[in-house]
């Protein structure tokens, strides 16, 4: 009986196929929360409280939609360890969440360990929408809140274009109640109420309902919120909905929004508290784009790097099954 002989194609591609499949079933199987935290805003929230509450000043810093960025991401967690602030705060859509999810995990949880200050986290449509789970187990709970100093904080899980459930909303007017004892007050959510490049009140990248919008909108003004952080858009805006300040940080290395420079850059924001008053510092983590060239460059390299880092796997299964294609395909025209 004649034995079978594989060209050193087929024998490669077998190769890759077994070396991608074995940690995609590793990860989705055995292990499908590789990442070694458990509960980490509430970890971090102890740390904050820990630190002198009688400061009446302090500094923190504020991002969010990093969304697998690698390069971009790590220098912004760079830079905020040089600044001079107490805590940050990331206001969602840490990743992707293509494919599994798993992986993206991982390399976050392993960039954000870089951080020498607490980091506290509140998800985006990509942690609550995707085909992962991992973020309660991994972050604890969806919204919460603390207080610093003489500011209140409370954290929303403002993921969904929806808005929020009931039992949130219900909880968050409480919370509001409470925050009422301090000078300052400040959300944290990921979907903004209004989307600020369709205009001024308008929807589109926002809540999906204006009854919504103008509901929360009409909460945090008769209870003077002090300022609304929000993401999604992936830019920078500030201005006013209403008697409630807002400002939208969407630049921590996610693919930009656009090519406005005004509005489209990596950055994060740093908020000074003190008896005087709250000032915003809006913090530049790269070179401005020259145009929109360089920008579609570097949002592609970008998308590589970070694919290329948490999806090898998937990679190496499509050049496997690609090298089997192409060895059938040889071996019929030889």
């Amino acid at each position: 009986m004649q034995r079978m002989k594989y060209s050193p194609l087929v024998i490669f591609s077998l190769i890759l196929i077994v070396v991608g499949i074995v940690p995609i079933i590793y990860s989705l199987i055995i292990f499908p929360d590789p990442p070694s935290v458990r509960d980490w805003n509430y970890t971090n929230v102890q740390l904050i409280s820990a630190k002198d509450q009688q400061q009446e000043s302090f500094s923190f810093a504020v991002f969010g939609d990093n969304k697998n960025s690698i390069s971009t991401f790590n220098k912004l967690i760079s830079d905020i360890n040089r600044d001079d602030v107490v805590f940050s705060v990331e206001t969602g859509d840490i990743i992707d969440n293509m494919f599994d999810g798993q992986s993206e995990y991982r390399t976050y949880v392993n960039q954000i360990k870089h951080f020498t200050k607490p980091l506290l986290v509140i998800p985006g449509n990509h942690e609550t929408e995707g085909s992962s789970c991992a973020y309660n187990r991994l972050f604890g709970r969806l919204y919460y809140s603390f207080h610093f100093g003489d500011a209140y904080f409370i954290a929303l899980n403002g993921s969904h274009e929806e808005g929020l459930a009931p039992q949130q909303y219900a909880w968050l007017k409480e919370e509001l109640k409470k925050s009422q004892n301090y000078r300052y007050r400040f959300i944290f959510m990921h979907v903004p109420l209004y989307d600020p490049e369709a205009g001024e009140y308008q929807l589109g990248h926002s809540l999906s309902n204006k009854a919504t919008a103008e509901e929360l909108n009409t909460l945090f003004d008769i209870n003077h919120v002090t300022m609304v952080f929000t993401a999604h858009v992936h830019g920078y805006y500030t201005g006013q909905w209403h008697a409630t300040p807002f400002t939208i940080t969407g630049g921590a290395g996610a693919e930009l929004g656009g090519t406005d420079a005004s509005h489209y850059f990596n950055h994060y924001v740093r908020v000074n508290v003190s008896p005087d008053g709250v000032h915003y510092e809006v913090k530049k983590t790269a070179p401005p784009f020259s145009n929109i060239l360089t920008l579609f460059i570097h949002n592609v390299t970008e998308f590589i790097h970070s694919y290329l880092i948490n999806h090898w796997d998937y990679l190496l299964l499509a050049l496997g099954f690609l090298g089997l294609w192409l060895a059938g395909r040889i071996r019929k025209k030889a």
